[in-house]
């Protein structure tokens, strides 16, 4: 779940990351919106339906189902050095000899390695959990706890309720779970697995952990609609056309109730080619199509793969474009900054708080619109990230 560095003019360094899951939801609400507010908006009046979408069945497939190991890396720390963040995070000096153990511990050159047994790790209360696991995040070989997987605030029952899991692993998940910046979190997938008696399960738990939220967007026209101000908007977008959307929309504006258009009809051709599908699984060598290559693809025609290289996309967005306080104009680019000062994820901003995404470098990763406020949400740690806005300078 780790993208790679990108350097902007301020001088931060842009350091993102692939998610190898995807951020789970509960998958059995939809909740439908229609803008109606009083204050009329140049890109009209949005009719946004939130959804949910998962990875496909023949990617989760690709996850080993066998028996699996979790380990604990402490970095360059040795045995003393690790017993000290143990007791830091709230465990007894004679639960820490227990985890010291030289059965369960390895210590070399590259540092120290935990394995604990299930019995250690369901004896760590939530408060701890949220403890330890901070701390193993600092090292991006624990990928399960540096980018864990995001629960629903709703009852976790929901997340797997099409799935037919036994409801004592579902009582076990939610045992497991922990807060870190206000969001319910869960890593210890391992564990729950090896508890599963067949790869079919497996497989399914796998996917409901994947979901994520998502929004399908109309534009509502009808015969208030302003199409001039509509096209004002829209039809500044390269490759979308007003000559092209004003007779479409001027013939929808002519019938009895109006109707909401796709957004696909305002999209340049990269996004419109993309939005909800999956990248085929990649092979060695292949592009590496994370959240900056595609926000910086996102009105090329022809894909520019240069993107991938670090030091190219630092001077093209260095040279191409400026930082604005907020984002109005749609094609503004949005970068998500930690507390570190690194960026963890770039965004294109379409209207309203829709952004166009892809949340991560995996395959298994979708391209989607998103609330601003449930992508913040995915790349929360300590504290939700800042947002800071960019703009291309012949706009």
């Amino acid at each position: 779940m780790l993208c790679l560095v990108l350097i902007v003019a301020t001088g931060a360094t842009f350091h993102f990351f692939s998610r190898d899951k995807a951020t789970p939801i509960d998958d059995r609400t939809t909740h439908t919106t229609q803008k109606t507010n009083d204050t009329q908006h140049p890109w009209g009046q949005l009719h946004v339906q939130d959804v949910t979408i998962e990875q496909p069945t023949e990617y989760v497939s690709f996850e080993s189902t066998e028996l699996r190991k979790t380990e604990w890396f402490f970095g360059a720390c040795n045995a003393s050095q690790t017993g000290n963040i143990l007791r830091a995070s709230g465990i007894s000096d004679t639960e820490v000899a227990t985890f010291l153990h030289k059965d369960v511990t390895s210590s070399v050159d590259a540092g120290t390695t935990i394995a604990p047994t299930d019995k250690m790790i369901l004896g760590l209360n939530a408060e701890v959990r949220a403890k330890l696991y901070r701390e193993l995040a600092r090292w991006p070989e624990n990928k399960l706890y540096a980018a864990p997987y995001h629960l629903t605030d709703e009852p976790i029952e929901a997340i797997f309720a099409s799935k037919n899991l036994p409801k004592e692993i579902i009582a076990l998940i939610r045992s497991l779970t922990f807060q870190r910046g206000g969001i319910t979190c869960f890593s210890d997938v391992n564990l729950v697995l090896n508890r599963l008696s067949s790869a079919e399960q497996k497989i399914k738990l796998l996917q409901a952990l994947t979901f994520q939220k998502a929004t399908l967007v109309q534009v509502h026209i009808d015969d208030q609609t302003d199409i001039d101000e509509l096209l004002g908007y829209w039809g500044e977008v390269p490759d979308v056309r007003s000559k092209d959307l004003r007779p479409l929309l001027e013939s929808i504006q002519k019938t009895p109730q109006g109707f909401n258009l796709s957004l696909l009809y305002f999209l340049p051709p990269f996004a419109r080619e993309r939005l909800f599908t999956f990248p085929f699984p990649s092979k060695p060598g292949d592009t590496k199509m994370d959240c900056h290559w595609t926000a910086l693809n996102f009105f090329n025609d022809t894909t520019d793969d240069r993107y991938q290289d670090t030091a190219y996309s630092s001077a093209y967005v260095n040279e191409n474009f400026y930082q604005i306080g907020a984002a109005t104009q749609f094609g503004d680019l949005i970068f998500l900054r930690n507390s570190s000062g690194a960026i963890v994820h770039s965004a294109v901003h379409i209207a309203d708080d829709i952004v166009f995404t892809k949340n991560g470098i995996n395959y298994a990763q979708p391209w989607i619109l998103m609330r601003m406020n449930n992508l913040t949400a995915v790349y929360t740690q300590e504290k939700p990230p800042e947002v800071i806005y960019y703009r291309r300078k012949q706009s």
